[in-house]
């Protein structure tokens, strides 16, 4: 299934890369790096496969932009404002589905969408437990309302943000992340 979700990822332009989980803290400062990124939005490190990942970036000297959006103001309008700033977002998911090559992402609490979708680069993190051969079986898996009863929204990203003009012209980027990185941690 894994392979399978690669090859339809990057027919989506979508890319997928596989890295030991004693390396992830490497693998993800290289991606970064390569992309001239210093400042990142994530998930809170509880919803991710790898709670330890921010710290260690957050040593490696990347701005981590808090996820939580203060309620009052004008503590409020200074968060939204700063949440531009972020260059990648890191997420965790909840389905890996391989027919599609798709990332199902369940918003909430310390699971922000905006998380997946206001930075150029969006960077999820996902085991191989989470493989599903399609949609229809990750939703049948589902047996625990709980994580739709706690969800905000349940979102399917099937590689980079694209959109087309009249003329057919894609465009990627332009209603969410123009690059899309799938990383599987591997035990």
């Amino acid at each position: 299934m894994l392979r399978e979700f690669e090859t339809q990822l990057n027919i989506l332009q979508g890319r997928a890369v596989r890295t030991p989980r004693a390396k992830l803290s490497g693998c993800i400062d290289g991606l970064l790096r390569e992309r001239g990124v210093h400042t990142l939005l994530a998930w809170d490190a509880a919803h991710l496969p790898a709670a330890q990942l921010l710290q260690d970036l957050q040593a490696r000297e990347y701005q981590i932009v808090a996820a939580q959006v203060p309620q009052a103001e004008p503590a409020r309008a200074q968060h939204l404002q700063s949440l531009g700033t972020a260059e990648a977002g890191i997420t965790g998911v909840d389905g890996v589905i391989a027919q599609v090559g798709g990332l199902v992402l369940c918003g909430g609490p310390g699971r922000p969408r905006h998380a997946s979708l206001l930075a150029p680069l969006h960077i999820a993190l996902f085991t191989p437990q989470q493989l599903w051969p399609t949609l229809a079986a990750w939703l049948a898996a589902q047996s625990n309302a709980a994580l739709f009863a706690e969800s905000s929204s349940v979102t399917v990203i099937a590689g980079p943000s694209r959109t087309s003009d009249i003329e057919r012209v894609l465009t990627l980027g332009v209603h969410g992340p123009k690059e899309l990185i799938a990383v599987c941690i591997e035990d």
